[in-house]
């Protein structure tokens, strides 16, 4: 048994639900004492640093995720170790940082896998002036159930209309970050859509709405532009391409090292060589396309000089560019 950990961005959603619950004439909550709450944690006997994935039917093991970052070109610009039972949202505060405060002001649009998707990371991003490049993800609504996006928001009243044509009025926000908006016990005992709307043990509809609804809403819109699609679909060409490399190419699905510092240095100096192999063959690339193209442009000025030599009633200014 360990202690379980604290969420990274506590402080911030802190302030942002007060903030809401201050534009709605409620009280502001205090900072949340610490629990003793506990978790149950496999260790192992090999290397203790490691952490237990569970991902889908497949992969159960102990292993370490590797949280990378690259350009547009595919150069990685910088990776954090962590062992694999820790969730992609509680890395992104520090890998994020880290590159910002390197290229401050040279990021155009940062784009991330589902993991990341969160209200937080997705404030961070655009606090920070830069484009959050998010994927589709499925709500937890069941099939045939109503979703929140069935209920239509009136800005000016802050209310929701529901599939029934019934209102449901702001109540509070809560201390997850959500806000709640309900309905009338009497109405909701009454509507033929109970049973698609509620579950069987309430009594009358609580709607809960995240108090980031709008990054939410402004990372949906980014998603569906050209922009979004054109640049998001580098993705595959760029860190995807990187892993899959480095997993095929560079044994990277397992490491040879104990330690999380050990594999750590191990990685990042995998990812070195990559990016100097890379530049080596955009170098080389280069070179080769002005080798050919001197070569080029000069045979073609000594042909050209012969057939004027023969039939000189023109003069030719040629550019030549590759």
């Amino acid at each position: 048994m360990i202690q379980k950990e604290k969420s990274v961005f506590e402080k911030e959603v802190l302030e942002v639900i007060n903030e809401d619950r201050k534009e709605n004439d409620k009280k502001p909550l205090p900072p949340q004492k610490q629990k003793d709450e506990k978790k149950r944690k496999k260790e192992s006997k090999t290397d203790p640093d490691s952490g237990w994935l569970n991902k889908g039917e497949k992969e159960h093991n102990f292993s370490y995720n590797s949280h990378a970052v690259c350009d547009r070109h595919g150069f990685i610009l910088g990776q954090v170790l962590k062992p694999s039972n820790i969730h992609d949202s509680q890395i992104f505060k520090e890998v994020f940082e880290r590159i910002n405060d390197r290229y401050e002001g040279l990021i155009e649009a940062a784009g991330l896998d589902a993991g990341y998707k969160t209200g937080p990371i997705i404030k961070a991003i655009a606090d920070k002036q830069i484009l959050p490049l998010m994927p589709y993800k499925r709500t937890n609504a069941h099939k045939g159930d109503f979703g929140n996006h069935k209920f239509l928001y009136d800005e000016q009243t802050d209310s929701y209309t529901c599939p029934n044509y019934e209102t449901l009025i702001y109540k509070t926000t809560n201390r997850q970050g959500y806000k709640e908006y309900r309905c009338d016990q009497t109405i909701c005992q009454a509507c033929p859509f109970k049973s698609k709307c509620m579950s069987p043990k309430e009594k009358k509809k609580t709607l809960r709405i995240s108090v980031y609804q709008d990054y939410f809403r402004f990372s949906d819109e980014i998603r569906k532009s050209e922009y979004g699609k054109e640049k998001y679909a580098l993705r595959k060409q760029t860190i995807e391409r990187c892993f899959g490399d480095f997993k095929e190419r560079h044994q990277g699905r397992f490491t040879y090292y104990r330690g999380l510092k050990k594999a750590s240095d191990h990685i990042s100096l995998t990812f070195s060589c990559m990016n100097v192999k890379k530049m080596a063959l955009r170098l080389a690339e280069r070179a080769l396309k002005e080798h050919v193209s001197i070569n080029l442009s000069t045979l073609i000025v000594k042909l050209l000089s012969k057939w004027q030599k023969k039939k000189p009633f023109f003069n030719l200014k040629l550019t030549l560019s590759f």
